[in-house]
């Protein structure tokens, strides 16, 4: 979610968006709002596969609430700060979570000025149900906090609950989280030792794939990839505190020769970058 931008496919919405400025909120937000009209779209199929209705029954094509959506973030991105008066209406969103990834990305989109927009991200926090699509609690959290993370110290305000985020139970958000707190200028004393807690000590013991797969290998396999791109998220958190990260240079060795290219690879890298910094530091 985070730095993804909707575009323009041609000029003519650019052109119009420009146009008309910020009179258009209202309608952006009620296309934020937007959900996939199901029943329209079974209308329109039943229509289709009858020649008669066809004649008789005028209809326009429904339009996705996702197409909608999509359109709308387009629009508040061409807009950017000038579309901050909408933000009032976009927050109850944040809290849905049907709807909160869309407002997360419009906030994305219209990167606000004021702090209590940005720390706004954090009522995603308070989602506890799963979404109509299946999406987690925790990948709204996730998403919020990776969002967050993009605002840097702006979000500095958000620190007391992104280190409580350190504690959780799903390692998405404890990953999210501390990228956004070495962002927004965390102390390190408080962040590094949770993210060194988190981190592998030793090579995983030699697995091979169940086949045909089972329900519990399937599960192991999630489990292990999950793993991986959450120790990543760490990985990453630690570059970006750079020398004062030094403490997790031997974890950082030890992970270059883990069976896995893209956590042996981000382990490299995050170690030159805090040698790096370090080195610079003793000059």
């Amino acid at each position: 979610m985070p730095g993804v931008r909707a575009s323009w496919t041609d000029a003519t919405g650019r052109e119009a968006v420009q146009k008309v400025g910020t009179n258009a909120l209202p309608m952006l937000v009620r296309m934020l709002r937007a959900k996939d009209g199901r029943f329209a779209r079974h209308l329109w199929r039943i229509r289709e596969g009858h020649p008669i209705l066809k004649r008789v029954v005028p209809m326009k094509p429904p339009v996705s609430g996702v197409v909608n959506n999509v359109r709308a973030l387009a629009a508040l991105n061409e807009l950017g700060p000038l579309a901050a008066p909408a933000i009032p209406k976009i927050l109850p969103m944040l809290g849905d979570p049907d709807r909160a990834h869309v407002a997360i990305a419009a906030i994305l989109s219209i990167q606000p000025e004021l702090e209590s927009d940005i720390l706004s991200l954090t009522n995603v926090l308070r989602i506890k149900q799963t979404s109509i699509s299946g999406a987690s609690p925790s990948l709204r959290h996730s998403s919020a906090i990776l969002a967050l993370s993009t605002f840097g110290p702006k979000a500095r305000g958000a620190i007391p609950v992104l280190l409580d985020c350190l504690h959780s139970t799903n390692g998405w958000v404890r990953g999210s989280a501390a990228i956004a707190l070495a962002r927004a200028g965390a102390p390190a004393s408080k962040v590094i030792p949770s993210i060194l807690t988190d981190l592998p000590k030793s090579n995983p013991a030699p697995y091979g794939p169940t086949i045909p797969p089972t329900a519990a290998s399937w599960a192991q396999e999630q489990k292990r990839i999950e793993d991986w791109q959450n120790w990543q998220m760490d990985i990453l958190a630690l570059a970006e505190f750079g020398p004062k990260a030094r403490a997790a240079l031997p974890i950082l060795s030890n992970l270059q020769s883990y069976p896995m290219i893209n956590l042996r690879n981000v382990a490299s890298e995050a170690a030159a970058m805090i040698q790096r910094e370090d080195n610079r530091g003793k000059r």
